[in-house]
């Protein structure tokens, strides 16, 4: 087997764990000092190094600082079959190293999801957009890079396997149908944002005085319920749940809470969508804690 180094140092001591023949590491991050014999190559996603011995075509020092996120620059590194030396430093017997450089492996797609996702940048770095969902691919945009906190929508997650490396995700962003890599060496460089859900019963009434649309989904721009349904001011209704939306928690101090209707007779006999507010105006108020104290049933008109 084989052991990273903790850091890049001629004072580095090798850590316990020994990884297996086979393991592949992914590695974007490259230093090799002045007239030195040794360059380090940090390993993605961990605080382990790899030395290697600097090519004669190194004269000064060289700091390649790739993105976190695989560039095309990177590395891919597998252990192979070796000597079984003891290197307590790092420039000793380079030509028995146990690691060589190879090309990526090729990667199959065992499982796409289809739907609506929001995510958002974590790792400090940033993360690069690509063409393909693959681990080492071509840049969508001149290397257009997701700044950590960046939000984005996602229309596809697409799970694909690499030999040697594992289950890779990525994610399809809806602008441009480009891809991000969302997890890298078992962690995750996105974060998924989900809709905000109560569970209701609760208890509404219409307060603005022209009353509100009942909409066939959760979105202010979401087409009028048919048959067309209009709840009048003063009408108090039953609400099975409120949700606030991915996107807005993530854009918004103050998202909008959409309201899911409980089918009723006001409501036209079936389920529907409104909502508290629009902008700063109130459009319906919660009742609920009253509601309970007199009674009001879920046929309340």
């Amino acid at each position: 087997g084989f052991q990273l180094y903790s850091n890049a140092s001629e004072e580095s001591f090798l850590d316990d764990f020994v990884y297996p023949k086979g393991t592949v590491f992914e590695a974007s991050q490259k230093y090799a000092p002045v007239n030195s014999k040794i360059t380090y190559v940090k390993i993605d996603m961990s605080r382990g190094y790899l030395f290697e011995e600097t090519s004669p075509e190194i004269k000064e020092s060289q700091i390649n600082f790739a993105n976190i996120d695989c560039l095309p620059r990177s590395k891919v590194i597998q252990i192979e079959e070796g000597s079984n030396l003891d290197l307590k430093r790092p420039g000793e017997k380079f030509k028995e190293f146990l690691v060589e450089e190879v090309d990526c492996p090729k990667g199959k797609v065992v499982e796409e999801i289809d739907g609506h996702f929001i995510y958002k940048v974590v790792v400090e770095r940033g993360i690069l957009v690509r063409r393909k969902p693959e681990i080492i691919c071509s840049s969508y945009k001149k290397n257009e890079l997701l700044r950590k906190d960046t939000v984005f929508a996602a229309k596809r997650k697409a799970i694909v396997s690499y030999e040697g490396i594992g289950n890779v995700e990525f994610v399809q962003r809806i602008q441009g149908s480009a891809w991000v890599r969302a997890t890298k060496a078992g962690e995750n460089l996105l974060e998924q944002i989900f809709d905000h859900v109560e569970k209701g019963p609760f208890t509404y009434v219409v307060v603005h005085e022209n009353g509100v649309v009942v909409r066939d989904s959760a979105d202010l721009n979401a087409a009028p319920a048919v048959p067309h349904t209009i709840l009048p001011v003063r009408r108090i209704f039953q609400v099975s749940e409120r949700i606030k939306k991915a996107e807005d928690i993530v854009s918004s101090s103050s998202p909008t809470v959409f309201l899911h209707l409980v089918p009723t007779p006001g409501a036209g006999g079936r389920e529907g969508w409104v909502f508290e507010k629009r902008g700063n105006i109130t459009i319906c108020q919660d009742v609920t804690e009253k509601a309970i104290k007199v009674g009001i049933s879920s046929a309340s008109t």
